[in-house]
């Protein structure tokens, strides 16, 4: 990804969190949108950490920027609702 010149955005559920291994090639890659607000566990609020990502990076001849960011409430599921407003 890292060689990838054009805008990039990746949303998803990753299960894993900011500090996992598994999420250094996109933090490497430049990635940015990294909050810390927990999205999973329902079950037990003090495990709750953040696994749902919008991610984003600007490519070479392009912009991009968040102008706003929220985790949203317990709906049901054992994930919160990620919403990210980008513009472009």
């Amino acid at each position: 990804m890292e060689a990838q010149k054009d805008t990039v955005i990746v949303v998803g559920d990753m299960n894993a969190t900011v500090w996992s291994q598994g999420m250094k090639p996109l933090k490497d890659a430049g990635l940015r949108g990294w909050e810390g607000i927990p999205t999973w566990s329902r079950e037990n609020p003090l495990l709750a950490v953040p696994i749902d990502y919008v991610l984003y990076r600007k490519g070479e001849s392009s912009f991009i920027e968040s102008s706003g960011y929220e985790v949203g409430p317990d709906l049901g599921s054992d994930h919160r609702p990620v919403t990210r407003d980008l513009v472009w």
